[in-house]
């Protein structure tokens, strides 16, 4: 019980307060609505509210709950004119892009984990609303639990094992053995240093951890932004990223283009990020977030990934996102193209408008203009046997169909049991990206030796990164490279 009342000491310390100073409140975090002002969320519990006013900022008729605002005047509020510790808002749309979030899995399904340690700087939940301190210590694990029993009696007096968090605001008491009447199924509990379970949290629960001063967690040897979120699948644990859209693309733009090359091709990768981010947003809802940190939607680094000259490019292009017919274009891009893009419908089966065949000549002069691998008979023999598909011993492979953009579409494995004819980016698939770096490639045989050479490297659809150092390194900016790549893509302030 004693955990229980640390909770409500540490509650009431931060909400009496007669002076209404502001240490740490992030601009997005103040809202402002029928003449009410709260402070949405701060992420700093250790120290306190102090040193730092909020500014050039007169509220009338406040509605103060749960505070005392003895020293705050109010009068005539307009966003532009607010200043929180020096951080000024020029505009609401500031506030609508920095609130976005955004749930990365990092571990998930056949990834997931038996345990995680992670470090913080102390232990937060928060839910987006509101946020507790729950420990400052330095060093975390999380672990999948198979059941966990709840003294419903929130009042009771009874000692108990650890914290059970059925909300951020609503704690009870808990324990692994069977001494209380609710038994919670597939919960995550979190044990600090000394290994005592501190604190559990329900299945597909809201709640998320972040260290006390916001500062970036690590895990897995990375430093995250934002916080993690974890869920107990069949006693593994999905490990999840949760942070702001904006912090996300900082660990994203350094891992999909060189951070050192031409600010206006970062800026161009940038906003095909974010573009890409927003019109992908419920890709991975089924497994309870909204990305991968792969290539299975974009390489995502973390806060170890970020660098100086990609953070510039993505605060210089806040909350710009591609908008074709009134929607956020899907805006995809490749490494290379190899001097020809391809259009979607060609390589995978939609029709996108913006996303078509046509000639790159800034993709032409880079390191993926020439590539080329070998696979012999048995070795293809082998990789489809390994996939379930015995056709026996290869007579031959086929090229069936090639588009006008010279992207090979269709491939047929004539083997002497079973023939198996592959289409597009099912033919990468087989042999991996790594070695058959495009479909833009030509084959010959010899003696059973397939030999594959080809130009340009990923699915060529959309922007090509060299291209676009290229274009940027020729004096074009940002806006020209997107539009080169995306025709009929406007590109304008999310709404």
């Amino acid at each position: 019980m004693k955990n229980l009342k640390l909770f409500f000491i540490v509650e009431v310390m931060f909400f009496a307060f007669a002076i209404f100073n502001i240490n740490h409140v992030y601009a997005e975090d103040l809202l402002i609505f029928d003449q009410e002002v709260q402070v949405k969320e701060s992420p700093i519990f250790d120290k306190s509210l102090q040193s730092n006013e909020i500014k050039d900022v007169k509220l009338k008729n406040i509605k103060a709950k749960d505070t005392q605002a003895n020293d705050i005047q109010v009068k005539d509020v307009e966003a532009k004119d607010i200043q929180v510790n020096n951080i000024e808002v020029k505009d609401t749309k500031d506030i609508q892009v920095s609130s976005k979030k955004i749930a990365i899995g990092l571990k998930f399904d056949k990834t997931s984990v038996k345990e995680l340690k992670f470090k913080s700087n102390g232990l937060s939940i928060s839910n987006d609303v509101s946020t507790k301190l729950i420990s400052t210590d330095k060093i975390f694990t999380a672990k999948p639990l198979q059941f966990v029993y709840v003294d419903e009696n929130s009042d009771t007096e009874s000692s108990s094992d650890f914290i059970f968090a059925e909300s951020v605001d609503k704690f009870k008491n808990a324990s692994l053995a069977n001494k209380y009447s609710t038994q919670i199924k597939d919960a995550v509990g979190i044990y600090d240093s000394k290994s005592n379970l501190i604190i559990t949290i329900p299945p597909k629960s809201d709640i998320y951890f972040i260290s006390n001063d916001s500062s970036p967690i690590e895990v897995f040897d990375k430093k995250y932004r934002g916080g993690l979120k974890f869920i107990n699948n069949n006693s593994m644990l999905a490990v999840i990223n949760y942070l702001y859209v904006e912090d996300y693309l900082l660990g994203v733009v350094s891992k999909e283009m060189v951070s050192s090359w031409n600010l206006e091709a970062l800026k161009a990768q940038a906003i095909a990020a974010r573009s890409f981010a927003y019109s992908n947003y419920n890709k991975f809802s089924k497994y309870g977030f909204n990305l991968t940190d792969d290539t299975r939607s974009q390489a995502y680094g973390g806060f170890s990934a970020e660098t100086d000259n990609t953070t510039k490019a993505v605060n210089e292009t806040k909350g710009i996102v591609g908008y074709y017919e009134g929607k956020i274009a899907e805006l995809i891009y490749n490494a290379s193209s190899g001097g020809k893009t391809e259009s979607s419908q060609n390589i995978w089966l939609s029709k996108i408008p913006y996303l078509i065949a046509q000639d790159d000549p800034y993709s032409i002069g880079n390191p993926y203009d020439n590539w080329s691998f070998s696979v012999t008979s048995s070795e293809i023999e082998n990789i489809f046997k390994k996939r379930g598909k015995y056709i026996g011993t290869l007579q031959n492979v086929t090229i069936d169909d090639i588009t006008s953009q010279g992207y090979v579409i269709k491939m047929t494995f004539n083997g002497s049991i079973l023939s198996q004819t592959l289409k597009k980016d099912e033919i990468r698939g087989l042999f991996g990206s790594s070695k058959l770096k495009s479909l833009k490639f030509a084959m010959t045989n010899s003696s059973g030796t397939y030999n594959f050479s080809g130009s340009g490297y990923g699915h060529g659809i959309g922007m090509s990164q060299y291209g676009a150092k290229s274009m940027a390194d020729k004096g074009y900016n940002y806006t020209q490279i997107l539009e080169f790549y995306y025709p009929g893509v406007k590109l304008e302030q999310i709404k």
